[in-house]
């Protein structure tokens, strides 16, 4: 038991650092909460927890080896990609616009979509678990520890993100992105169009004619 839950507790670290890193799900987040409410992060941030619960499972479903499948590996990674990219497009554009702060509304529902969506477009999150199942749980690995797994991966994703909605939606926050909106958004833009040349880089890398 105390292996267990070493092995549990290992895997909750490095799934917050993983969690922590800037990335699309990151962009999406904080691209909520600045430009509508903490509350309206929060529910991305759901979804983004929702589609790291996802990856996980298909990790434990053994489904996530089709990602270093030849052809279908690729072909998710191509998609991510195009979806980041369109994103990231899609900020930088609105960088050079004049227009209020909340430009458009989001519905609770449209939150949660959007941040299940910009997870589950990004595959690292399902290699993550496959390795760490593998690695890590996989000596102790049964039902209820799986089930313990996924919990944790959504636990972890909502403890992250309610700390950096809380930070970005403070007062002093949202005074300084509605002075330097225009940069944030390039700045986020920019992060997405870097996540997006990666998943293409992958993709080419462990196409059928790199693996020929």
């Amino acid at each position: 038991m105390n292996g267990t839950l070493l092995a549990l507790l290992t895997f909750s670290g490095l799934w917050l650092m993983q969690v922590a890193i800037p990335g699309p799900n990151f962009a999406r987040v904080s691209e909520a909460t600045f430009t509508h409410s903490r509350a309206l992060g929060m529910k991305t941030a759901t979804g983004t927890a929702a589609a790291n619960a996802s990856w996980c499972l298909i990790a434990l479903a053994g489904a996530a080896a089709v990602m270093q499948d030849p052809l279908f590996g690729p072909l998710l990674r191509l998609a991510g990609a195009l979806y980041f990219g369109g994103y990231g497009c899609r900020l930088l554009y609105r960088s050079f616009q004049a227009r209020p702060i909340a430009a458009a509304a989001l519905d609770s529902a449209a939150a949660f979509r959007s941040g299940y969506l910009t997870g589950i477009a990004s595959p690292q999150a399902g290699l993550f678990f496959a390795s760490a199942l593998t690695t890590i749980i996989a000596p102790a690995l049964d039902w209820m520890i799986g089930l313990a797994v996924v919990i944790i991966a959504a636990a972890v994703t909502l403890a992250w993100y309610a700390v950096v909605t809380s930070l970005l939606a403070a007062p002093r926050a949202r005074a300084w992105y509605e002075r330097r909106r225009p940069l944030i958004e390039r700045a986020l833009g920019v992060l997405l169009l870097t996540a997006s040349i990666k998943l293409v880089g992958a993709a080419l890398a462990t196409g059928p004619t790199a693996t020929a």
